[in-house]
């Protein structure tokens, strides 16, 4: 399985600063602009700046989470960074491999302790040559060419192990 993410903790807490006051360098701004290089990248933040601002819960839909997009003016800062242009947000709904709308799993619950927080988020439909990208809320992105475990993690249920980021790895393996 190949997996692609940027130092998620970071990104994490530098999407949390920023929905909080902004970011506070142009460097600060520049990674968060690199860890939102892409549609399914886009709107796992997005997912989690409606849960940030709403009890850590996400949408209940995608209506939902278009309207908090499109009309939210307290968000305009967050969206600039993310490179979320209010003009196009039915746009990023739609992923770049397959041309369709990503699927989601509504109201979970985003744990703000971003060690133990892996649920399953963003979910491409068909993917490219059998390969369908799952955005976890850890900011990893899974390969998955299974379709039980496709349909697993559209249920919730993710390895842990799985789930671990390249960093948590590293941390485990220097500490034996």
């Amino acid at each position: 399985m190949n997996i692609k993410l940027f130092k998620p903790v970071r990104v994490l807490m530098l999407l949390s600063l920023c929905f909080l006051s902004g970011c506070g360098s142009s460097q600060d701004a520049d990674f968060v602009m690199a860890s939102n290089d892409t549609n399914i990248k886009k709107l796992a933040s997005a997912y989690q700046l409606y849960a940030f601002r709403s009890g850590y819960i996400g949408p209940k839909s995608m209506d939902d989470l278009k309207n908090f997009l499109k009309t939210n003016e307290k968000i305009a800062k967050n969206l600039e960074l993310m490179g979320l242009d209010r003009e196009k947000i039915d746009d990023y709904f739609i992923s770049e491999n397959d041309g369709q709308e990503f699927d989601f799993r509504w109201e979970i619950f985003i744990n703000p302790d971003t060690e133990r927080s892996k649920e399953p988020l963003v979910f491409e439909r068909e993917g490219k040559d059998g390969i369908r990208l799952v955005m976890l809320s850890n900011r990893k992105i899974l390969e998955v060419d299974n379709d039980k475990k496709y349909q697993d993690l559209l249920k919730g249920h993710v390895d842990r192990n799985e789930a671990k980021t390249d960093l948590e790895k590293a941390e485990e393996a220097a500490a034996l």
